[in-house]
C-alpha cells in the first residue's frame, strides 16, 4: 500500500473511485500480477472494514478485473532424495516428524501438537482439527515403526522440543515444506494406491462437498484402514531403501 498507493494515503475513502482502482491495478501490474492483486485486495479489506462503521458507497474495487493466478502446487517428486535428506538430519525427532507427516497426511500443526495419549494401536485421535471437528485417522504397523524411535523420550508430546515438557516448535527446514508432504500423499493415494477420490478426501479430513456427505455419511477410521494400508504400501514401493529400513515386514493392521 505504501509503495504502490502512497498518493491515496491522505485521500478520503469515499473519494476513491472505481476508475482510480482500475488505473492503479493496471499500473501496478507492470511490477507483477501478484503485486497488483494483493495491493488492491488489501485496499478492499481496509475499505470494507471502514464501511462497518461509516457510510460509504460500494467498494470501488468492484470495477477491477483481478488477474487469475494459479498458485504452484509442488509435491515431493523424488522420494528417494527426500529419504536421504531426512535421514541425514541431526535431530532424530525431526526425522520422525517428516516421516510421519508424509505417511499420514497430517497438517503441520496437527503433527507438532500430537500427544502420546492421542496415539492408539490402530488409529490416532485429533481432538480438534482445522475444520472444527475431531478426527480419527487409521494407523498401520509401519506408522508405529516410525514412531518407535521417539518413544524413548520422556515427554507427553510425540515430538518433544528441547525441553521435553513442550512440543517441537520448528522442525529443521528441508527442501520440501510440510504442505508439500501433505500434497504428495494425494497423488500417491489416488494414482499408486488407486484409492477412490472420496476416500482420499476422508483420509485428508476434507469436508465433503455435498450436503449428504457432510451430514449423513459417517466414515469411521475402521472403514478407512484398508485404504490407509494401500497408501502406505504404495509409499513402500516408491522407495526401495525405505522398505528395508522403515517398512520392515508388515501384513496386518493392529485391529
Amino acid at each position: 500500500m505504501q509503495n504502490h498507493l502512497s498518493d491515496w494515503l491522505r485521500v478520503p475513502l469515499d473519494e476513491i473511485t472505481p476508475a482510480m482502482c482500475k488505473q492503479a491495478h493496471k499500473r501496478i501490474s507492470t511490477s507483477g500480477h501478484n503485486s497488483a492483486n494483493h495491493t488492491l485486495k488489501s485496499f478492499r479489506s481496509i475499505y470494507n472494514f471502514a464501511g462497518k462503521t461509516h457510510e460509504l458507497p460500494p467498494c470501488p474495487t468492484g470495477a477491477v478485473e483481478f488477474h487469475k493466478i494459479t498458485p504452484p502446487q509442488p509435491i515431493i517428486e523424488d522420494l528417494r532424495a527426500w529419504f536421504d535428506v531426512i535421514n541425514g538430519l541431526s535431530n532424530p525427532v525431526h526425522t520422525v516428524f517428516y516421516k510421519l507427516l508424509l505417511t499420514t497426511d497430517l497438517r503441520k500443526e496437527e503433527a507438532l501438537t500430537l500427544r502420546w495419549e492421542h496415539i492408539h494401536d490402530n488409529h490416532l485421535q485429533l481432538p480438534m482439527t482445522k475444520n472444527g471437528r475431531p478426527f480419527d485417522l487409521p494407523l498401520v504397523d509401519a506408522h508405529h515403526e516410525i514412531l518407535d524411535s521417539v518413544r524413548i523420550f520422556k515427554s507427553d508430546w510425540v515430538f518433544s522440543g528441547v525441553h521435553h515438557g513442550k512440543h517441537l516448535k520448528s522442525p529443521e527446514r528441508i527442501a520440501w515444506s510440510p504442505q508439500e508432504h501433505r500434497r504428495t500423499f494425494t497423488p500417491i493415494a489416488a494414482n499408486d494406491a488407486v484409492v477412490r477420490d472420496d476416500v482420499v478426501g476422508r483420509l485428508l479430513n476434507h469436508t465433503p462437498a455435498t450436503v449428504t456427505g457432510r451430514n449423513y455419511v459417517k466414515t469411521g477410521y475402521l472403514h478407512l484402514a484398508e485404504s490407509m494400508l494401500q497408501v502406505v504400501s504404495a509409499f513402500k514401493q516408491q522407495v526401495l531403501i525405505w522398505i528395508q529400513i522403515v517398512f520392515a515386514e508388515y501384513k496386518y493392521l493392529r485391529l
